[in-house]
C-alpha cells in the first residue's frame, strides 16, 4: 500500500518551531533550518503526529521508490519538509521571516555590528554588538511584531485523528444500513381507447 504524506504544516510542527525560535540563544538573529531540525529532534524526541492513511492504489509504471523520511512519526519528519512546507507556511501566516545576516558598519571602538535584512519586508536593521558565527547566511526568526504580541507562546490544537480504516472485520455502510424494502410494481395506466378485439364486426 502507498502512503500519502501530509503536504501541509501540522499544528504540532508549528508549535515546535515557535518554541525553538523563541528560546534561541539570539532570537533577534534566528537559526538556520538545520539548527531548527537538530533541536527539534533533541528537545522533542517523543513528539509524534498522526500517521498518513495508507491507500490501496497500485503504483503506476513510473512509480519511484522514494526513501522514507528520517523521522517517520515525528512532526518535523525531514529537513526538506521543514524548509519547504513548515517554515514557508508560517511565513505566510506572518509568524516567522527569513533574514539575511551580514557584517554591518564599524563602530568608533573598532568593533563590527551586524546587519539584518528581511526578505519579505526588504528593510535592513542594524543590531548592537553581537558576536555570531552565522554571518553572510540566511536564517529564520520570529517576526518582531509576532514575538512582541505574545502569540509566539500559543499552542495550536492538534488535528483530529484520522477515522479508522475499513478491514475485513469492520462492517461496511451497506452491512450496517437499514434494509431496503422492494418497490411496489408499477401499474400501467389504462387506455381510454377500446382494443381492436373489443370492436364488433359489422
Amino acid at each position: 500500500m502507498l502512503k500519502t504524506w501530509v503536504r501541509s504544516s501540522t499544528p504540532e510542527a508549528r508549535n515546535i518551531v515557535r518554541q525553538i525560535l523563541a528560546t534561541a540563544s539570539q532570537p533577534e538573529i534566528g537559526l538556520t533550518p538545520h539548527e531548527i531540525f537538530e533541536r527539534a529532534g533533541k528537545e522533542h524526541p517523543d513528539a509524534t503526529t498522526p500517521t498518513p492513511i495508507p491507500t490501496d492504489r497500485k503504483p503506476s509504471r513510473h512509480f519511484r521508490n522514494v526513501p522514507q523520511p528520517p523521522r517517520l512519526a515525528h512532526p518535523i519528519r525531514s529537513l526538506k519538509y521543514l524548509k519547504r512546507v513548515v517554515l514557508e507556511e508560517m511565513a505566510e501566516r506572518n509568524e516567522v521571516e527569513k533574514v539575511y545576516i551580514r557584517k554591518g558598519p564599524m563602530t568608533p571602538e573598532g568593533t563590527r555590528q551586524l546587519s539584518i535584512k528581511s526578505k519579505s519586508q526588504g528593510a535592513s536593521e542594524i543590531l548592537g554588538i553581537i558576536k555570531s558565527t552565522n554571518v553572510n547566511v540566511w536564517l529564520w526568526r520570529l517576526r518582531p511584531d509576532f514575538a512582541d504580541s505574545g502569540r509566539a507562546s500559543r499552542v495550536d490544537a492538534p488535528r483530529s485523528p484520522h477515522p479508522p480504516l475499513l478491514t475485513s472485520d469492520t462492517p461496511s455502510n451497506s452491512e450496517t444500513a437499514s434494509p431496503v424494502l422492494p418497490r411496489a410494481p408499477r401499474m400501467e395506466p389504462k387506455s381510454s381507447h377500446p382494443s381492436p378485439t373489443s370492436v364488433s364486426k359489422s
